[in-house]
C-alpha cells in the first residue's frame, strides 16, 4: 500500500470533463513520506532532477458511456523544485521549458515571507500569552510595593486589553486575537 505526498494544485486544477475543481492530489512517485508541496517547495529525496511525472487522481462520477473515472495531470520538477502542474504534455512541456533563475527566486521570496510571518506570529502569540501569565500571576499590590512594579503592571495591562483579560477564557481570545486571518500587530516590541 505504502505512503503517499500532497501536491498543492495553485492554481487549482479543473477537470475540463466535469469541472470538479482539485485543490490538490496526492501521489506515490515522490519520497512517500505524507509530506505537503506546494509549487516552488525543494522535493528531497525526487525521483526526477528536471522533468515530468505523470500522476492521476479520481474525479469524474461513473457514467455509461464512459468507463474512466481519472484525470491525468503532468507535474513538472524543475531542478527538485515542485513547479507546477498541466493537464496535458505539451502544456507541460512549454512550462518546463520556460522556467528559469528568476523564478526560483520568485519562490524563494515567498518561502521566506511565509517562513518570517509564521514566526512573527509565533512570537506574538508567544509574547501574548507568556505578559497574560505574567499579570495574572502577579500578586496584588502592597502599600510601599514600589513605583518600578507599577508601571512593569501598567506595560503588561496595555498590551493585553482588558476585555481578553476580564474575559471567562482569555487563551481563546488570545488566540483569536493571533489567528492567521487577523492582522498581527502588537506594536514596536511585538516582533
Amino acid at each position: 500500500m505504502g505512503l503517499f505526498d500532497t501536491l498543492v494544485m495553485e492554481p487549482p486544477l479543473i477537470c475540463p470533463r466535469c469541472g470538479t475543481v482539485h485543490q490538490s492530489i496526492q501521489t506515490k512517485n515522490l519520497e512517500s513520506s505524507m509530506s505537503t508541496y506546494r509549487p516552488g517547495m525543494l522535493i528531497p529525496m525526487c525521483p526526477v532532477h528536471t522533468g515530468l511525472l505523470n500522476e492521476w487522481t479520481y474525479c469524474c462520477p461513473k457514467s455509461a458511456d464512459d468507463d474512466d473515472r481519472t484525470l491525468k495531470v503532468w507535474i513538472i520538477i524543475w531542478h527538485g523544485v515542485y513547479a507546477g502542474h498541466a493537464l496535458d504534455l505539451d502544456t507541460a512541456s512549454r512550462k518546463l521549458d520556460g522556467l528559469d533563475r528568476l523564478d526560483i527566486l520568485a519562490w524563494l521570496d515567498r518561502m521566506q515571507k511565509t517562513a518570517l510571518e509564521w514566526r512573527n506570529r509565533y512570537n506574538a502569540l508567544y509574547s501574548d500569552i507568556r505578559d497574560w501569565l505574567e499579570l495574572r500571576d502577579m500578586k496584588p499590590q502592597t502599600a510601599g510595593s514600589g513605583e518600578g512594579r507599577d508601571r512593569f503592571r501598567e506595560l503588561l495591562a496595555s498590551r493585553i486589553p482588558e476585555e481578553i483579560r476580564k474575559d471567562p477564557d482569555p487563551l481563546r481570545r488570545l488566540l483569536e486575537r493571533n489567528a492567521p486571518d487577523q492582522i498581527v500587530d502588537h506594536g514596536f516590541f511585538g516582533w
